[in-house]
């Protein structure tokens, strides 16, 4: 659960990080869809960044840190009294995580309602509806605010003249034609899985105001004398905004930016440059949420390799499934915190270091030939020594069907607080 919470800020972050960019170099920019796509694209990619991790190696770090004979797992820290500041931050990490899947269930029940009103309100207006020569279904009233959600438009036609009328077909049409529908439900999907986060919502904003350039374009396009009585126009229906809300639909808080974006130009080609600083920003962001420090080896040894003949059978270094310890790696660092106590005469001396343990877990899963394989102080040594040999049994390796034995180097890293 730990490890979602610790996505889910990454995830935030990056988006922060994506959405700055776009508000200080990119929102003012006239080539609308390069918008749209940036704000889709860093979206998705704000969300698949932190599930990449790429391990950096750093030269001949990994030959320094690691003995290579043997599977290397991840390094866990002891640090003076982890083990009460362990338990306190699980019981924060409960909390936390009851108040987000309460968020998500909320945010779930409210995007359900909001299709499902949708839903029965097409299945309401269909029989009145006319399929267009556009392919979309058209349905005319005088109780509704003008909108338009997947290949369903509704406009009110009540005190609209013939010119008012096409100009609003035509921009509802550019919604439906450019799928904006479907921006949309993917920005309610991501409020529901980072529903705290504000930049979402300001990410959702910012989308919905390139959807209504578009539109807007499109109409001045085919009307470019009529910029004065389509503004007017906008604001007309913007009065009346009681609709469905992810559906595209006239909003009163855009009503100024778009008669201001109508006087604009189009972006020239020498300004599009601007949107290729978004690679260094793509990199930045890779460094900083996909990249984490190696603990590997020098050189790893190919699956099934055997090790050693200890004249009790081969023992393995990696295999089709390898070992794990009852609960995960989670439990396992929950176990070492609560058990290695960092030994009085290093601590006081201040001295810190890692130790690396290997060990063997044969056909029973039992923790078998520990031996410290790389040490750097003898007390810290024998500590880590003491609980590694402990440990309670294991889920056994697997290869080829086969219960084996397989070595593996427990990285034990004793840092002062």
């Amino acid at each position: 659960m730990q490890n979602l919470l610790i996505y889910l800020t990454e995830v935030s972050l990056c988006m922060t990080l994506f959405y700055l960019f776009y508000c200080f170099l990119l929102q003012k920019q006239t080539s609308l869809q390069w918008n749209r796509c940036f704000l889709l694209l860093s979206a998705v990619t704000a969300l698949i960044l932190p599930l990449l991790q790429i391990p950096l190696v750093y030269g001949d770090q990994a030959i320094a840190d690691a003995p290579a004979w043997s599977y290397v797992l991840q390094s866990i820290s002891i640090e003076a009294e982890a083990s009460q500041r362990l338990q306190q931050n699980m019981g924060l990490v409960e909390v936390l995580s009851i108040i987000y899947f309460t968020g998500v269930l909320l945010f779930s029940f409210r995007l359900l309602g909001q299709l499902w009103s949708f839903g029965h309100f097409v299945q309401k207006h269909k029989a009145n509806s006319i399929v267009s020569e556009k392919g979309y279904y058209l349905i005319e009233t005088q109780q509704l605010p003008t909108f338009s959600f997947l290949k369903y438009l509704v406009i009110n036609t009540q005190q609209l003249s013939q010119l008012a009328k096409e100009q609003i077909l035509l921009h509802e049409e550019a919604h439906i034609e450019q799928q904006h529908s479907y921006d949309i439900l993917l920005l309610e999907v991501l409020k529901v899985v980072c529903w705290f986060n504000p930049i979402v919502y300001l990410y959702q904003q910012k989308l919905q105001e390139v959807h209504e350039y578009l539109a807007d374009s499109v109409v001045l396009k085919q009307y470019p004398q009529n910029r004065k009585t389509y503004a007017q126009l906008i604001v007309q229906q913007a009065i009346h905004c009681n609709v469905i809300q992810i559906s595209n639909h006239f909003s009163k808080h855009q009503i100024k930016k778009r008669i201001l974006m109508m006087k604009n130009t189009q972006t020239q080609n020498r300004t599009l440059w601007t949107y290729f600083l978004a690679i260094p920003l793509l990199g930045l962001s890779f460094l900083l949420f996909s990249c984490s420090e190696a603990e590997s080896v020098e050189k790893q040894t190919p699956i099934s390799e055997v090790v050693a003949d200890k004249g009790e059978g081969d023992v393995y270094q990696e295999v089709d499934q390898m070992p794990e310890f009852a609960g995960g790696f989670e439990a396992l660092v929950k176990f070492m915190i609560d058990n290695v106590k960092y030994p009085k005469a290093p601590h006081d001396a201040k001295i810190e270091g890692k130790s690396f343990v290997s060990f063997v877990i044969n056909e029973k899963g039992e923790v078998t030939n520990a031996k410290v394989t790389k040490g750097f102080h003898p007390e810290c040594d024998a500590e880590a020594l003491r609980v590694i040999n402990a440990m309670p049994n294991w889920t056994p390796g697997m290869n080829k069907g086969e219960k084996v034995k397989v070595e593996l180097t427990l990285p034990i890293n004793f840092q002062l607080n």
